[in-house]
């Protein structure tokens, strides 16, 4: 399996207090400086869909110390130490389109390292209803699929053996960065976060604050916030930057 369930990672009053601050992220002002917020559409549209580089102020705003709960978790699974390479949290709002099929690596992480491993701590229940996550049960090992832009073909994507994630508040699943997967369209009527840990090798340095000064210097937007770009493959899916 190219993921693993990890069952209460966290516990129900941690849920809550992660839960309120997802919700007053999405307010305005809800967000201090270093995070880095991204928007998607225009004008009464617009709303935010994704922050970044939130752990620290995470951290202080919940009393939750979950990044290194979650480093732990890694060096059990990996038996090597792990640094920080990527923070982030998805908000999945109602009617939101899911993410097309990729590998994490595809996105230009080998640049950095030849391995990542990401822990997806999920704050709410997720199921495909709930625009969860669907993983191909193909094990590519240390290679990528043909890919268009890092997105695989939907036609590749479906001839796989696969599986959806249904997992409930405060679950977390354990995948590493050549795991194919996409995410479905949320179809309920709630805001569904998907907070996203991932994690390089420790021996390959702290990678972070380079990653977040490279990528920052190739997005458009800035103090107001960053374009979350998105591109429509016409299939029901669309693939993200990530």
């Amino acid at each position: 399996m190219n993921y693993q369930l990890i069952e209460r990672l966290i516990t129900p009053a941690e849920v809550a207090s992660l839960q309120a601050y997802c919700e007053g992220a999405l307010l305005p002002g809800g967000l201090p400086d270093g995070v880095v917020p991204y928007f998607e559409g225009k004008g009464s549209e617009r709303r935010l869909t994704r922050i970044e580089r939130m752990m620290e102020h995470l951290e202080a705003a919940t009393g939750i110390a979950l990044l290194e709960r979650c480093a732990e978790l890694v060096r059990q699974k990996t038996g090597r130490d792990a640094n920080l390479f990527k923070d982030k949290i998805n908000f999945r709002h109602p009617c939101a389109a899911g993410f097309g099929a990729h590998q994490d690596a595809a996105a230009g992480w080998t640049e950095y390292s030849p391995i990542f491993h990401s822990v997806a701590l999920f704050v709410r229940d997720t199921d495909a209803a709930h625009g969860g996550f669907e993983f191909s049960l193909e094990d590519p090992g240390a290679a990528f699929y043909p890919n268009v832009n890092g997105q695989i073909g939907k036609e590749l994507f479906e001839a796989f053996r696969r599986r959806d994630v249904e997992a409930r508040a405060g679950d977390a699943i354990f995948f590493d960065s050549f795991a194919p997967h996409r995410s479905h369209a949320n179809s309920s009527g709630a805001m569904v976060p998907h907070l996203i840990l991932t994690f390089n090798p420790g021996e390959h340095g702290y990678l972070r604050p380079t990653y977040y000064e490279n990528k920052l210097a190739g997005m458009s937007g800035g103090d107001g916030g960053y374009e979350f770009r998105l591109f429509d493959f016409g299939d029901g899916h669309s693939s993200i930057e990530r």
